[in-house]
């Protein structure tokens, strides 16, 4: 019961905002329609920085790399635990898991940040 009366004060508070909110959106002229369809806007704003060169292509390959080293340290970790091969129950194997994951991982960063 309460939930629902808080909920209809919600839903109330709600349709009073919506009511105002297109009430002045309607109250806009013709005129200031016309300017705003006018202006720039979506892909006309980013369409010349899409496809330049960053400001430090170094760096950005570093942490991609770094993105596919814990997300795939993360994955492998996961799939090997769901499998059954690390057991939360004994200790220290899952830690010593992510660990290892994350060392050999290490081939594939140096892969992706070399061929970016």
């Amino acid at each position: 019961m309460v939930i629902t009366f808080l909920a209809g004060i919600v839903l109330v508070i709600f349709l009073r905002t919506v009511r105002r909110d297109l009430s002045h959106y309607e109250g806009l002229d013709k005129v200031a329609q016309a300017q705003m369809n006018e202006q720039l806007s979506g892909w006309k704003l980013i369409v010349s920085g899409v496809l330049r060169v960053p400001d430090h292509p170094a760096l950005l390959c570093v942490m991609v790399g770094d993105v596919v080293q814990i997300l795939g340290m993360a994955v492998v970790t996961v799939l090997f635990a769901a499998l059954g091969f690390m057991s939360p129950a004994s200790r220290g194997t899952l830690l010593t898991g992510m660990l290892f994951f994350y060392m050999i991982l290490g081939i594939a960063v140096g892969y992706v940040a070399v061929h970016m």
